[in-house]
This record gives structure tokens, sequence and C-alpha cells, in this order.
């Protein structure tokens, strides 16, 4: 581009082009040669390749602006999104935070609920085992009631002719078949029904019941049982029906002298026997291990029936979100 401009200047300067000397083998001259009648003159050219260019640096200028608005609105926009990415972290932050305190309360309302209910669980196991240790207690007494001793005196009144026959007489008598009738006939009235016959007095009274002479026209019945107050009253029937017979005797015997009873039946406070502790722990034990398979049962199938009311919680907020009808018209309408 830049030989156009130079050959259309020597064209206007008209400067003549030297020739070659004369002696020289070549027989081409070189010669001024005027501009060719087809083409436009140099100040033409010029002003058009002057306009060409104008028109190309306006072109480039207005891409150039449009390029450069393009990439201002890029910019805007990604400096929108830019501001918006920023929100949007700061707002996941707080969000984040939210769920750290939400997490943090719905750990402590779950340790609350916890405690609760392993305080009521606890308080739950303490009063049923009190229950139950109770319970245990009052049916080894009735099972394996302790067994007391109860005890009482005879004392012959006014001066004794023979001291050895009275205390042979009555000793005696603690094992005569006539008391044996007479004792059996008002435990029965008492509503004993396991002492309503003679044989069975006598066989309670050779186990149970011992006689001693304890000083001259003195004697002293004590009578094993079980359970202070039956024998209390099993002692006070045996006494009185001695009493009773030797009293009928009195005119027959010649120890001159009558039988009275000054005290009344004293019973010890402490048991002699007392298997009820280990009875009942035997029943505790057995009962703790009943309640434990028990709990465990009642336990596994309200475990099963809280998890299937959670499947069916879960399917029916499925349905529900997914708008799905109910099929069980349907069905019932098929059937």
């Amino acid at each position: 581009m830049l030989s156009v401009p130079l050959v259309q200047s020597a064209a206007r300067s008209r400067l003549p082009i030297q020739q070659p000397p004369s002696g020289s083998d070549s027989t081409f001259e070189m010669s001024a040669q005027p501009a060719q009648p087809d083409r436009q003159p140099p100040d033409q050219a010029s002003r058009a390749f002057i306009v060409q260019r104008r028109e190309r640096l306006r072109r480039v200028r207005k891409a150039l602006a449009e390029q450069t608005a393009e990439v201002r609105t890029a910019y805007g926009a990604l400096q929108h999104k830019l501001n918006a990415c920023d929100a949007l972290l700061v707002r996941r932050q707080e969000v984040a935070e939210a769920a750290r305190a939400i997490e943090a309360e719905r750990q402590r309302i779950h340790a609350r609920i916890a405690s609760g209910k392993a305080s009521r669980g606890l308080a739950a196991v303490v009063v049923s085992s009190a229950i139950i240790a109770i319970g245990c207690w009052w049916a080894a007494a009735k099972v394996r009631p302790p067994t007391y001793v109860a005890g009482v005196e005879l004392v012959a009144t006014g001066e004794l002719s023979d001291p050895k026959r009275w205390e042979d007489f009555h000793a005696e008598l603690t094992r005569h078949p006539s008391v044996m009738e007479r004792a059996a006939e008002r435990l029965q009235r008492r509503g004993i029904i396991s002492l309503g016959s003679p044989t069975q007095v006598r066989e309670f009274l050779d186990s149970r019941l011992h006689a001693w002479v304890p000083s001259s026209g003195r004697l002293r019945m004590e009578l094993s049982g079980e359970g202070q107050d039956a024998t209390r009253r099993l002692l006070e029937t045996i006494a009185s029906a001695v009493l009773a017979e030797a009293e009928e005797a009195g005119p027959r015997r010649l120890d001159g002298s009558r039988t009275v009873m000054p005290g009344q039946v004293r019973v010890d406070e402490e048991p002699v026997i007392d298997e009820r502790l280990i009875a009942a722990a035997v029943l505790f034990g057995v009962a703790a291990v009943v309640g434990g398979i028990g709990w465990w049962i009642v336990y596994i199938m309200a475990s099963r029936a809280q998890q299937r009311l959670t499947q069916l919680d879960a399917l029916a907020t499925v349905v529900e979100d997914e708008g799905w009808d109910d099929p069980a018209p349907s069905v019932r309408r098929a059937a």
C-alpha cells in the first residue's frame, strides 16, 4: 500500500528516469511512462482511501462500543449474580447457625424427654417392685407363716395332799381322749376345720404341745404354731378343754384341790422359726422373671405397632404429596 503513493508522487513531480549507457548490450529502454488513462487521479484516490479508512475506523469503533456495552452489561449481570451469591452465602450461614441451634434445642428436648422417661420408668420400676415385694411378703406370710410359741399355766388352789398325783393327773389330761374330743368340738365351733376330729387334735398336740411342771402345784403348757393369733386361739381352746375336764373330774380326785388358770395365754413377740424372708425372696424372683418377660413381650409388641404406624404415616404423607387418590374405594368396587 505504500508503493502507490510513492509512484503517484513521482508521477506528479515528473522526474526523468535515467537510461542505460549506449554501449550497453541491453536493447531495453526505460522512459517515464505517463499515467494510465483508466486509473483515478491521485487526489481522488487519496480521498477514497481516507474515506474507506474512516469508514473502517467507524465500524471498528462501533464494534468496540457494542462489545464494551455487552461487556458492561455482562459485568453488571455478573456483579448482580456475585451479590446474590454473597447474600446466599450469608443466608446459608444464617440457616446453618439456625439449624445448629435447632439441633441443639432438639437434643436438649430429647435429653429432657429421655430423662423424664427414665425418671418415670425408674419410678414405675420402683413402685412395681415395691408392690411386688409387698405382695410377695403377704403371700409368703400365707404360704410359710412364722412359728410362734404360746404359753399358759394351770395352778392348783388350796393345800395339795399329794402334789405328785395332781401333776401326773393334769399331765395325762393333755393327751386324754376325752380332752381331745372336747378340744376338737370347740375347735370346730371356732371354724378350725383342720382340727375338727380328736385324731387330728391328738396328732397336732403330739408334735406341737409341750407340758411340764415348773414348780409344785403348777403345770405349764407351751404350744408352737403358725401365727400369733392362731397359736393363741389354739392354746386357749386346749387349756380350756383341759381345765373343764379337770373340773369335771374334781370330785373323783384324791388330791383335794381345784385347778384354775390365773393368767391369759401369752405369745412371744419374736417367732422361733421365720421363713417368710426366704419364701418372699423366692416369690419375688419368680415374679421379677415373669414380669420381665411380660414387659419384654409388651415392649416388642408396642415397638412393632409404633413402627407400623410410622410406616403408615410416611406412606400417607407420600400419597398426599403426590396427589394420589385413595385406592380403597376402587378396590372395594372391584371386589
